[in-house]
């Protein structure tokens, strides 16, 4: 009896030890790595080697706190930084899609933009149509695709194991040349070989990826670089936990690195909201962009990698939502600087607030041919996308307020190109004074079937020499306007031969001219076909669709210019105006 009881309370005692070792093990937030062994590094890893190294460990590394909260007014911070506790259900698949920023990225990618996908918006509505006849009707209620991460694992590779290390905040924001990724190194510190895996988490618990198994020897350590992570979001800040039956230490070697983080919900103010996307850049004149991501299940996002300075935060959203510059701004000039400070955190909450669509199909002159590849746009610019392969558009995220809306123009951004189709504002003119506005407001804020029908248009081409010499001048621009009122226009650039090609033109007269100040080279005179020094003195050059008029040639002649300093009238302080 006495030797069973001494055998019972040895198992107990050591079960207890056991326990107290697992629950130190699960409460580590950053651990000091060992001292390193004498002998070289061994093993190699054969799941990916090229984002491996392996070394020995350094004697004084020293833990660096969490970055310090910089919250703007009226925003609420808190618990957006806390690692979740273990019992919280912190391992669904990664089921949230990050943002394709540019959505006519989907074009190219072979996307259908028309397809309802993930979007919880995309529920029965009916939209005003415009055009019910003779046009086509397209299908209503479609969305934008959102660009979908190659995700290695939708659920974690380790879910039990001895010993869990948790290192955080990582980051990282691979394909951003300014922001910045974490490094983090661990070591097997057991007594038997081991293969860890590694397990990636938001800091809000969502679970994002896995990587491993990685084979380390006792007392081997690895070099663990974010930028060649092995999950499919290339903005992420969160957490790792390095799984495996041997203990491990390890420490993130990188500094720290600032954090934009929040809520975005609808316009309740409580509902979290689905969008495209968030991102974050600097404001005029930099505008980097620092990171892309998206809206977590329970309506939290995360931008990180973020060096010391100012930042403007842009929300791309779906209909029955606009776009937004925080906070609430359509417009980026007005948009609300976020400032990153000695790597700190600034907490803000996104507040949606309504938006309209508008839709159609852009066609050949037939009126029945669809065009792909054609830019659509509102005439104050900010928001565009190009046709899909039916020829059909959505813009959507704008502000109630009034648009004039066009297609096409004398550069097709969706092609890098120059444009062939002449632009056309709705409904069937070139004129923007003349072009039919939509008013989106409450009660009407989805117009379908906002149909174009476009004509090749024309084309002007000729060449730039030096009257002097009669050598080509290359990289001039040359300008086609409108000749009476000046509101359609077009430009080209000469090349090496002096060769230029004005296109996309619709039918008009034009004044053409070699009249651009900013370009004209030092020691020409503007000139203005045919010939002429003045602006009321060139000839008219008609243009009709689908034409080409050709030699419409230049001779430049010498010119001077005058140059100066404007002052205020103290003589001292200049001013700037225009001369």
């Amino acid at each position: 009896m006495r030797r069973v009881t001494i055998l019972l309370f040895s198992l107990g005692f050591s079960l207890l030890a056991l326990s107290m070792l697992l629950s130190f093990a699960h409460g580590q937030t950053l651990v000091i790595v060992s001292p390193a062994r004498e002998s070289a590094p061994g093993t190699a890893v054969p799941d990916n080697p090229s984002q491996l190294t392996f070394l020995p460990v350094p004697l004084d590394r020293t833990t660096s706190p969490v970055e310090q909260s910089i919250t703007p007014e009226t925003q609420d911070a808190t618990d957006l930084f806390t690692l979740p506790e273990r019992n919280m259900p912190i391992r669904p698949p990664s089921d949230y899609l990050p943002i394709d920023w540019w959505r006519q990225r989907d074009l190219t990618d072979g996307r259908n933009v028309y397809t309802v996908h993930r979007n919880p918006y995309a529920t029965n509505r009916t939209p005003t149509t415009v055009n019910p006849e003779p046009m086509p009707t397209m299908e209503r209620d479609v969305r934008t695709t959102s660009y979908e991460p190659q995700i290695t694992n939708h659920a974690p590779l380790a879910t039990t194991g001895l010993y869990t290390l948790t290192l955080q905040p990582l980051h990282r924001a691979t394909g951003y040349p300014e922001a910045f990724s974490s490094t983090f190194i661990f070591t097997n510190t057991g007594a038997a070989a081991m293969s860890y895996f590694l397990d990636f988490f938001w800091l809000n618990g969502q679970y994002d990826g896995s990587d491993g198994p990685f084979l380390l020897a006792p007392g081997e350590s690895m070099i663990y670089n974010m930028d060649s992570a092995a999950i499919g979001d290339t903005t992420f800040v969160g957490y790792v936990e390095i799984i495996g039956d041997q203990p491990a230490a390890g420490e993130i070697t990188t500094p720290p690195y600032g954090i934009i983080q929040g809520f975005v919900f609808e316009d309740d103010g409580v509902t979290p909201a689905w969008v495209y996307g968030i991102g974050s850049r600097t404001p005029y004149p930099h505008q980097q962009q620092y990171g892309d991501t998206y809206v977590l299940g329970d309506g939290r996002y995360y931008l990180g990698g973020l060096p010391d300075d100012n930042y403007t935060l842009s929300v791309n959203a779906p209909y029955p939502w606009a776009d937004q510059w925080y906070d609430g701004q359509f417009n980026e000039n007005d948009a609300q600087r976020l400032p990153i400070v000695g790597a700190g955190t600034v907490s803000v909450t996104v507040i949606l607030q309504p938006g309209g669509r508008i839709t159609g199909t852009v066609y050949t002159a037939d009126g029945v041919t669809p065009l792909p590849n054609i830019g659509v746009d509102i005439e104050q610019g900010g928001a565009g996308t190009c046709t899909d392969a039916n020829g059909r558009y959505i813009l959507d995220g704008l502000p109630y307020g009034s648009y004039k809306i066009r297609a096409s123009g004398d550069w097709n951004w969706c092609l890098n190109q120059p444009s062939v189709y002449a632009v056309e504002y709705y409904n069937e003119t070139s004129d923007t004074n003349t072009a039919t506005p939509f008013v989106l407001q409450a009660g009407n804020d989805d117009y379908a079937n906002v149909n174009f029908t476009l004509d090749i248009g024309g084309v002007i081409t000729g060449r730039v020499l030096d009257n002097a010499t009669g050598l080509p001048i290359p990289d001039l621009h040359v300008n086609a306007n409108e000749y009476d009122t000046g509101w359609i226009g077009a430009s080209g650039w000469t090349d090496a031969s002096g060769v230029y090609t004005i296109t996309a033109l619709p039918a008009a007269d034009y004044r053409v001219a070699v009249d651009d100040t900013n370009n004209l080279p030092l020691g020409y005179a503007r000139q203005y076909y045919d010939h002429q020094p003045f602006h009321h003195l060139s000839d008219r050059v008609p243009v009709v669709t689908n034409s080409t008029i050709t030699h419409i040639n230049f001779d430049l002649l010498p010119g001077g210019a005058f140059s100066g300093t404007v002052y205020a009238d103290d003589g001292i302080t200049p001013w700037q105006i225009s001369m």
